[in-house]
């Protein structure tokens, strides 16, 4: 049985939200729609924040700051379960006071910004966001790996999809959340000695296809650099998950 994030339903709420990620409205009709299906849990994870954000920071009055610190609590509590996203493989790190920060399998942390209910912005290492060193079933090759049992398959490795690497939880994040922007914690922009901003095509070694991309362009300043490559990272996770839809 599909899951109802695997849903067309849910894809155009998440694209719904993305359009208008100010619009409370929308997450709170999104929330109606996981508990129809399900969801219970997560539907009032997404309620009790959008309702704790709209108190925070503004109770002024011994009930405003009781009812402040109520939703807190019980947003703590539904993070427990709903927040530590155990279907992208990711591990919370042994640090409590970063409660949102993960440990990818492979390649380093990465850190989860949640708000009102939803994954709103992602920061990691690039290869923790879109994959890495070689796949661990195909050793690296992308074509016909074996399985466990030493079977052979046919065509592109089902694991890292073809591409040789590990599978990086960017494409899994922004199937499932309405994720805006993303971050990169290894990698930056350089100045240049004519206030121009570039992404060096060393930086990008084992993306040869990030390189040829970003190689040729210069920034007038480092947010418009960073907010370029943010961009370009979810428009092509979010273009590779339209098509393995087309393709299932």
């Amino acid at each position: 049985m599909n899951s109802v994030y695997d849903t067309p339903e849910w894809a155009a709420w998440l694209a719904s939200i993305r359009e208008m990620p100010d619009d409370d409205n929308r997450r709170l009709i999104a929330a109606d729609f996981l508990e129809d299906n399900g969801e219970g849990e997560r539907a009032e994870f997404v309620r009790v924040g959008v309702a704790f954000d709209a108190v925070k920071g503004k109770a002024k009055s011994r009930v405003q700051r009781v009812k402040r610190q109520s939703l807190h609590l019980r947003l703590f509590k539904l993070f427990q379960s709903v927040g530590k996203l155990p279907w992208i493989g990711l591990k919370p790190c042994a640090d409590h006071g970063h409660p949102y920060r993960f440990m990818s399998a492979s390649e380093g942390p990465v850190e989860v910004e949640w708000s009102r209910g939803f994954v709103s912005r992602v920061s990691g290492p690039l290869g923790s966001l879109i994959g890495g060193r070689g796949c661990n079933r195909c050793v690296g090759g992308g074509r016909e790996p074996t399985d466990r049992h030493g079977n052979v398959y046919v065509g592109e490795c089902p694991d890292c999809n073809g591409t040789g690497r590990t599978p990086g939880v960017l494409r899994e994040l922004v199937r499932r959340e309405p994720v805006t922007a993303v971050a990169l914690s290894d990698i930056h922009p350089d100045p240049t000695s004519g206030d121009m901003w570039i992404w060096s095509e060393e930086a990008f070694e084992q993306w040869p296809e990030i390189a040829e991309h970003f190689g040729q362009f210069a920034y007038d300043s480092q947010d418009s650099a960073l907010k370029a490559m943010s961009d370009w990272l979810l428009k092509t996770v979010t273009e590779a998950n339209h098509g393995s839809e087309a393709t299932a």
